[in-house]
């Protein structure tokens, strides 16, 4: 029986057989480690993170060309029949593929942990926690391409499908944002979140540490956060495409070596998906060069030239054009124009949907793209039963009269009480009644900071460095620096200090000023101009201004993590530059680190 389900020499050659792959994994594994020698620990800590999104693209490409290696003979006719007729079963070459498989990243990466473990000390456990992501990542991606390969006749094939299984969200997502969201007025697709349902994307771009900016070092809090989580659920996945796999292969057809697709369901899948591709990309072509009047001919060009060119991938030969050809041609570009006339007409209602004010429980108002939604900038949460009632009368007004050609974006996220959620953008005017009672809003401190928890974070303001640039107005570029009250306290490299002539930056980085008032002050200048309306952080709001400097506040959260804000002052913003201009001058040059540790002395009277 062992013989028939495991065989040690296969497992042999398949090593020797394939070494140069390994081989080349692991050399680049040393190499990583011969740079690891001479980088600064907390450095190479701060950038774990990004180093094992690295391995999961890296995992992606290494998993699918081994599994393509190992079960290759799968894809030659003659080599194909000959090691099946020997009394190995079909589960035995499997197995044995699959052990070897497994062994060409378990072995190097266990090498590059232990090593590594030994070379980072104190942060030894790094190493083991990117073990563990690296191999747990490796199975999911090796069981889809060990799928891959058998649902496909020839390597090509292997790819493509390899591809559609690990990008199926995002193609999926594409065609929906390219193709049908233009259709619904105000209508916005939160891609970034439909995006995560692609494993590698998800994959790629989690963290499974945290980085702890404030003393420069990598904290990890154990298997049990959602990225954690996701990464656990994928290698289960990934087993599940490896147990379908041997299913496949039992009932493969020896004479499907060559074939483009080997398993026919997958057929149907690949053409459809390869011909709206096509379309797509001559769609997208059309709209950039020839605008909206030939982009729809040239998406019928794209699906046609990706139906055909499909039909001929798949049948091994170019003279495809019969009656039934044409027949499947005819029936896809109807669905497809039937898909897109429904969804234009509308018949649910979406584009006029607008939630009742007693179903609401917040809504998140920004003059930014949605993608702002995500990382939470510029935003402004009402949730106040007037404030929702009258961004509720201004979106039905806006999405029953739909102007155009205007330029100034609002986007509204509305949470309701039954949990979901309702994303609208809308292009508007600035100078019209809805842009007037928006810029109300935009002016409130809460939406100009940011955030209504970065406003508040100025309470625990600590310090501000400020980058000496000054224009006609006199006004410095200043960066304010924020803590949170429960963390130490954190200062910045003061570079260059002594060649700067800016007088905000030496006034606020001198330690025997008292920075409190003078930070307390500048905020009270923008609340100012918040008031009068001239703080809004939207251009169209200061068509005739100038933009004159900016704020960029940073601070770190309770997680560690730095986190940035900018705020733009116009010329308008008249309380905000004439209180910078008040603030007392220092003589830089003869400022230095000895002379901030001299003994207080009184500021000057702002």
């Amino acid at each position: 029986m062992k013989g028939k389900y495991f065989s040690g020499t296969v497992l042999k050659k398949d090593i020797t057989r394939f070494a140069p792959i390994w081989g080349l994994y692991t050399v680049f594994m040393l190499i990583f480690l011969f740079f690891l020698w001479d980088v600064d620990r907390n450095e190479f800590a701060t950038s774990a993170p990004q180093i094992m999104a690295m391995m999961g693209v890296l995992n992606l490409a290494y998993a699918g060309i081994a599994a393509i290696m190992l079960f290759g003979d799968l894809f030659q006719s003659r080599m194909c029949n000959a090691l099946h007729a020997m009394p190995l079963r079909r589960e035995g070459w499997f197995l044995t593929h699959l052990t070897a498989g497994l062994l060409f990243s378990a072995a190097p990466n266990l090498l590059g942990a232990v090593l590594a473990g030994m070379m980072l000390e104190r942060m030894a456990f790094l190493a083991y926690v990117w073990l563990a992501m690296v191999l747990l990542s490796y199975v999911f991606f090796f069981g889809v391409a060990a799928f891959s390969c058998m649902c496909a006749g020839n390597r090509l094939g292997a790819v493509a499908i390899y591809a559609i299984i690990n990008f199926l969200a995002v193609v999926v997502t594409f065609f929906v944002q390219v193709f049908y969201v233009p259709l619904l007025y105000g209508v916005e697709l939160d891609i970034f979140s439909y995006y995560s349902l692609s494993p590698v994307v998800a994959i790629t771009q989690s963290s499974y540490v945290n980085v702890d900016w404030v003393n420069q070092e990598a904290v990890f809090r154990g298997f049990y956060g959602s990225h954690w989580q996701h990464l656990f659920i994928t290698f289960a996945v990934g087993v599940v495409f490896l147990a379908l796999a041997v299913l496949i292969y039992r009932k493969r057809q020896l004479e499907s070596a060559g074939d483009f697709v080997a398993a026919k369901p997958a057929a149907p899948i690949f053409l459809v998906v390869f011909s709206l591709c096509a379309g797509a990309v001559l769609y997208l072509i059309a709209d950039e060069l020839a605008g909206s009047s030939a982009k729809y001919l040239f998406l019928m060009l794209g699906i046609a030239i990706g139906f055909f060119t499909g039909q001929m991938l798949l049948n091994r030969r170019v003279n495809v054009f019969n009656k039934k050809v044409f027949l499947q041609f005819g029936i896809l570009t109807v669905a497809f124009a039937f898909s897109l006339s429904i969804t234009a007409a509308d018949p649910l209602g979406i584009t006029r949907y607008v939630p009742k004010t007693e179903d609401v429980a917040a809504v998140w108002i920004s003059p930014y793209p949605s993608w702002n939604f995500r990382s939470g900038e510029n935003i402004l949460t009402l949730d106040e039963a007037e404030e929702v009632e009258e961004i509720t009368q201004l979106h039905r007004e806006i999405a029953y009269s739909r102007p155009a050609g205007e330029s100034m974006t609002v986007n509204m996220k509305y949470f309701l009480t039954s949990g979901k959620q309702v994303t609208r953008q809308y292009q508007i005017g600035a100078d019209t009644t809805w842009g007037q009672t928006l810029k109300t809003y935009y002016n409130t401190p809460e939406c100009v900071f940011g955030t209504e928890d970065t406003y508040k974070m100025l309470e625990n303001t600590i310090m501000i460095e400020g980058w000496p640039y000054t224009d006609e107005y006199g006004l410095p570029y200043v960066s304010m620096v924020l803590k949170n009250s429960i963390q130490e306290e954190y200062y910045g490299e003061l570079d260059d200090k002594a060649g700067h002539n800016a007088k905000v930056f030496a006034l606020l980085t001198d330690n025997r000023f008292n920075k409190e008032p003078i930070i307390m002050g500048l905020v009270d200048a923008i609340k100012k101009d918040c008031a009068e309306g001239n703080m809004a952080q939207v251009w169209d709001y200061h068509q005739f201004d100038q933009e004159v400097g900016y704020l960029a506040f940073e601070y770190y959260d309770e997680f560690g993590e730095l986190d940035r804000r900018t705020i733009n002052i116009f010329a308008s913003s008249t309380n905000t530059i004439e209180y910078l201009k008040s603030l007392p001058a220092m003589n830089m040059e003869s400022w230095d680190s000895e002379t901030a540790e001299a003994e207080p002395t009184e500021p000057a009277e702002l």
